[in-house]
């Protein structure tokens, strides 16, 4: 019967002003079909429909009896899901833009709610959005990609699913919602990168972390992002194939990873990532670089005006940490660079002296008495070293005064030290008399 019905509204079709009545004749088998439970015979005459609808070329009744399809009463979960992915393909057939949307919006509305297209949904979402951010409507398009929560989408491929939620962060950073991109973020877990046909997409994600770390300088975190670029194995394997001789593309990855490092403040986390960098294998391609990042994990003082002189020219080449449009950005990269090198020569004498002239530390920072101030009392806030400042004497303290318990304990422990050493030496005197004695009594038996 659903055949027959099939090929009369085929053939009566034949004029487009014939197209309801043939769809009319379809729908009755359909509805008989349906009522009956009959799967088979439901879908068939209905993407009977959509398949006539297309083939005339009327947008107009295609989004019509797209809803009625979806709304007839005990319509079948299969139907429905079959019915939009046939339409979802017709979408690349249209190549205008209106009837595109407007057929994406009907779309829209027959899935939603419906957890069984929840994934065909989230595509029509990706689809509607890039056609909204083609027009330039990017706060738009970035609240309808927000609107689909991906994650929760257990049918939907590792990679299908990463790449949404790139998409969703990319569209927050265009917007300029920073706050909203660290979240979203967070809905990635970076072990997915680990799979191999995911590199891409790992490059992508930590490219948009260190967008989003720039606005809110963190720089230890753009460094890591950096890094993690760099140890991509498909970067190692760029790097292998050229047997060590670096491209200039992740040259500049593995320069950005020491920019960022030395640009960091010091804390414990820091100061491991920048030793194992200090030591990579790779960065022996680097000279400079190598030895820029060896001044700052050695004890020693060195001023900024020596460091520009000898590294500047090669640390404002590089575009991706020194953009040669963004000159306050740059200015103001510069200028946490200088208190770095402040902050490690105050490392440095705190290493070297308990005590010291303001006046002297003043002079081999290179800064006057109010900036050298500034920059130790910040150290002090941070706890990154322990500072006492004598301004009527003129002099900083870098030891801590023990109070009477401390010094106690210090003084019980030094003697216990001290009786140790002695009760060792007396020891070894007594075995080395032993030892003598034994020699003696020997010589005497041979005579």
């Amino acid at each position: 019967m659903l055949a027959a019905g099939q090929s009369i509204a085929y053939n009566d079709a034949a004029g487009p002003g014939r197209l309801q009545e043939a769809i009319d004749t379809i729908f009755e088998a359909e509805k008989k079909a349906r009522l009956a439970g009959e799967l088979s015979p439901t879908r068939k005459a209905c993407l009977a429909i959509l398949d006539l609808c297309s083939e005339l070329d009327d947008w107009s009744a295609l989004n019509q009896n797209m809803l009625i399809i979806s709304k007839r009463r005990a319509q079948l979960k299969q139907v429905i899901t079959e019915c939009v992915q046939k339409t979802m393909g017709f979408l690349d057939k249209q190549d205008d833009v209106d009837k595109k949307l407007e057929l994406l919006e009907t779309l829209r509305t027959v899935t939603e709610g419906k957890i069984f297209v929840e994934m065909e949904r989230a595509r029509l979402t990706r689809t509607l959005v890039g056609i909204k951010e083609d027009q330039g409507k990017v706060d738009e398009a970035c609240n309808l990609l927000q609107e689909v929560q991906v994650e929760t989408i257990g049918t939907m491929s590792k990679r299908e699913k990463t790449a949404y939620i790139l998409d969703q962060m990319r569209l927050c950073l265009a917007k300029g919602d920073v706050v909203r991109t660290a979240i979203i973020s967070k809905k990635v877990n970076v072990k997915v990168f680990a799979d191999q046909t995911l590199q891409d997409l790992k490059v992508k994600y930590y490219t948009l972390m260190v967008q989003k770390d720039t606005q809110d300088k963190a720089y230890l975190e753009i460094a890591k992002s950096y890094y993690a670029i760099f140890d991509t194995p498909s970067v190692q394997k760029e790097v292998a194939d050229v047997e060590h001789d670096f491209t200039e593309k992740w040259a500049e990855v593995l320069k950005c990873v020491v920019i960022f490092l030395i640009l960091s403040p010091h804390d414990n986390e820091q100061s491991d990532f920048i030793n194992r960098v200090a030591t990579h294998k790779m960065l022996e391609e680097l000279p400079t670089f190598k030895s820029l990042v060896k001044k700052f994990v050695t004890d020693e003082i060195f001023q900024m005006s020596d460091l520009t002189a000898t590294y500047e020219a090669e640390m404002s080449a590089q575009a991706l940490a020194f953009p040669a449009d963004k000159a306050e950005l740059c200015k103001e990269r510069w200028k946490d660079l200088d208190t770095r090198v402040v902050e490690h020569n105050i490392r440095v004498v705190a290493k070297c002296y308990s005590r010291i002239n303001s006046a002297k530390l003043a002079t081999l920072l290179a800064k006057s008495g109010d900036e050298t101030e500034e920059h130790l009392s910040r150290l002090v806030v941070d706890k990154s070293v322990y500072a006492k400042i004598d301004r009527p004497n003129g002099v900083v303290s870098f030891r801590a005064t023990e109070d009477a318990p401390g010094q106690l304990n210090s003084w019980a422990g030094d003697i216990s030290n001290l009786l140790g050493l002695v009760e060792r030496s007396r020891h070894l005197i007594a075995r080395e008399e032993m030892v003598a004695d034994q020699l003696a009594k020997s010589k005497k038996k041979g005579r």
